[in-house]
């Protein structure tokens, strides 16, 4: 953190965002795998979120 109460360890092994452990005065965070194999397992193409029409969407299901 800006104000020195917490420390950061990253890595440039460790894609995306590097983060291997953080310590700070009230939490922690330590990574413990790294996955290099992984397959994605996504095959639609996905679709723009769209809050609004998400809203839409469930003010209609609740009108049902």
């Amino acid at each position: 953190m800006k104000d020195g109460s917490a420390d950061t360890w990253i890595s440039d092994k460790v894609a995306p965002w590097g983060l291997v452990k953080s310590q700070g005065k009230e939490s922690s965070m330590v990574l413990t795998k790294v996955i290099t194999d992984a397959k994605d397992h996504i095959t639609a193409i996905p679709k723009k979120f769209d809050a609004t029409q998400m809203m839409r969407d469930r003010a209609g299901q609740r009108g049902q």
